[in-house]
């Protein structure tokens, strides 16, 4: 974890501490931003334990067709988020945050798409430059 993101999370944690005593809408700040930091950083070193297994299993020659399948079934469902996500938040925006009325839903809810848009970039530099420290370090 990067040190910016480090302090983020501790400010983004005081800051969900005060709205949950004064409106009771922490979660509302506290659950996009740490699911969305940690997400792109997962696809970067493709840390899926599921895939860790295949992966073992697959024969030399079918590990970069293994690579390409995970990497578009990645990419397919992150489109999906991205696409289904903006479409949430554009017909939220009518909502506001409960507590915070002058504050609208569409800002909550567009953690969807841009947390899809910061995994594409991971997802492919996974493709193009695995790194696979977990599957060396394993035992």
């Amino acid at each position: 974890m990067e040190p910016w993101q480090g302090a983020l999370i501790f400010v983004l944690g005081i800051l969900s501490g005060f709205l949950n005593v004064m409106a009771g809408g922490g979660s509302l700040l506290t659950v996009p931003v740490m699911v969305f930091m940690g997400i792109p950083y997962a696809f970067r070193v493709g840390a899926m334990v599921s895939v860790d297994v295949l992966y073992r299993v697959v024969g030399a020659r079918g590990k970069r067709v293994f690579d390409f399948v995970t990497s578009v079934a990645a990419l397919t469902l992150v489109t999906v988020i991205i696409w289904w996500g903006w479409d949430y938040s554009t017909r939220g925006r009518v909502q506001t945050v409960s507590g915070l009325e002058s504050i609208s839903m569409f800002w909550a809810y567009l953690a969807l798409p841009v947390g899809g848009l910061f995994c594409v970039p991971a997802i492919l530099a996974n493709f193009f430059d695995p790194q696979r420290n977990e599957l060396e370090n394993a035992q």
